[in-house]
């Protein structure tokens, strides 16, 4: 049974497609900071010209934060961006597209049971386009005048506090890209696919570039001029609306490959049957692998079929009015209707029968 805006509607199948973006994640340091401080989350930030003037600190170096860093440093804002352990990877290597390079690797079909913990379900998206298409790159950042720190411990007031960790954190984003690159070297080698030679990413730096100067552990947004947070650091899983026994201690539901204990109940969230789920592309594979009775063959065909049956009902439509013969057309069109009619019942009936445990979300 779910409930929704005064409306109660009762099923035997239920499907949870909410999504891994349900509550943005925000630090319990927000709520100690001063009311003075614009704080917001990255899925609320729009462009530089919404933010009040001043320099603006973003916090996490995710996809999102890292793109919003480059927006506000190219719009003329002094950025102070505080990193985290997300990783970076090149946007085209050896003449491919990274993500293409993730895809022939089978790197997006990875199941939950191949991750290296149950924690890996939740990283972060590393860093890998810039907001013009090119390489971003933190070391890129310092050059442009972004000042780099650590990640944020606690804050007070006007006063931020932050972890040592500015150094590490920069050599995992670059151990990261070499790890990626040094499996598409090795695929090539396999596959023995042609490539470009070139081995070289854009941008490639040393990372005393970014820790030449003794690190930041306290800064003072007033002294910094400071008018802006922005937290970027992701989302969280909202489920307290679900009121079933499906979740572990982690708050997160116990299926495989979407399929509950609790009868009726399908789960689709982040990466719950392989490690690309939260991409469009990966659509149709999730609902082949929940609707594992029907194939997808059956659905193209049965949809050229509706195709057909209705271009051939308009054209014997127009044909009866260019010949002027009201009663004909009347009867093709009467006869067509009833039996387009009844071909959506027929499909019906097989969606029921072929699902008569699992609900499909078409």
């Amino acid at each position: 049974m779910v409930e929704a805006e005064g409306i109660t509607v009762k099923a035997r199948n239920a499907v949870l497609a909410t999504g891994p973006y349900q509550k943005p994640k925000l630090p319990t340091a927000s709520a100690a900071l001063s009311p003075d401080i614009c704080q917001l989350h990255s899925s609320e930030y729009r462009n530089p010209q919404m933010l009040p003037s001043g320099a603006v600190l973003v916090v996490g170096t995710g996809q999102s934060g890292c793109q919003i860093a480059e927006d506000l440093y190219e719009s003329g804002r002094r950025v102070y961006l505080s990193t985290s352990s997300c990783g970076r990877a090149p946007r085209r290597y050896r003449g491919k597209d990274t993500a293409w390079w993730l895809t022939s690797m089978g790197f997006f079909d990875m199941t939950p049971d191949q991750l290296p913990s149950p924690t890996a379900r939740f990283e972060c998206v590393p860093h890998i386009s810039g907001n013009h298409g090119g390489d971003i790159n933190l070391h890129s950042f310092v050059r442009q005048g972004v000042i780099l720190l650590g990640h944020v411990q606690a804050a007070q007031g006007k006063q931020i506090i932050l972890a040592p960790d500015l150094e590490e954190n920069l050599a995992r984003a670059d151990a990261f890209e070499r790890q990626i690159m040094q499996r598409i070297d090795e695929y090539i080698r396999k596959t023995a696919v042609e490539v470009e030679t070139n081995r070289t990413t854009t941008d490639e730096v040393s990372s005393n570039s970014a820790t030449a100067t003794k690190p930041i552990l306290t800064l003072d947004l007033q002294a910094a001029g400071i008018s802006t947070i922005n937290w970027a650091r992701g989302y969280q899983l909202d489920f307290g609306w679900v009121q079933i026994a499906v979740f572990d201690r982690m708050g997160y539901p116990v299926h495989k490959r979407g399929i509950t204990a609790f009868p009726g109940y399908i789960s689709w969230v982040c990466r719950d049957s392989t490690r690309g789920n939260r991409h469009c592309y990966t659509v149709s594979e999730k609902t082949r692998s929940t609707s594992h009775r029907r194939s997808l063959a059956e659905d193209r065909m049965r949809g050229v079929l509706y195709r057909c049956f209705f271009i051939c009902q308009v054209c014997f439509e127009r044909l009866c009015c260019i010949l002027s013969s009201p009663p004909p057309m009347l009867k093709i069109s009467t006869c067509s209707q009833g039996l387009f009619l009844f071909l959506s019942c027929l499909d019906i009936s097989v969606i029921m029968f072929y699902n008569q445990d699992t609900l499909i979300s078409r």
